[in-house]
């Protein structure tokens, strides 16, 4: 059975979600990483019902240090612009910008 949710007075849409990861070398230890990523979100996606993951971005083997060549990064940021999407979402990590990791 489906449920359709209504706010206003009409159905309410699912969140648009967009994923980015990234991992620092391409050696092969840190592309399972990579891959373990994707799967943690989109497993994180698919148990949260009002949201539709929309697309995944995914640098491998990119230094954190600088943006420049973090090509899936700069075309996350150019889609979320008003004109390409609705919602934008991000998640604080170590991955992204200006973060630190406390670990």
């Amino acid at each position: 059975m489906s449920v359709t949710k209504f706010e206003n007075g009409k159905p309410r849409s699912r969140k648009r979600v967009a994923v980015y990861c990234r991992v620092s070398t391409d050696k092969d230890d840190q592309l399972d990483s990579l891959e373990n990523q994707m799967k943690s979100f989109q497993l994180k996606i698919q148990q949260n019902k009002d949201w539709k993951l929309v697309k995944i971005y995914a640098d491998e083997g990119i230094s954190g240090t600088s943006m420049k060549r973090r090509v899936q990064f700069l075309e996350m940021i150019e889609d979320s612009r008003p004109a390409r999407s609705t919602t934008s979402s991000a998640r604080a990590s170590a991955g992204l910008p200006g973060t630190r990791s406390t670990r």
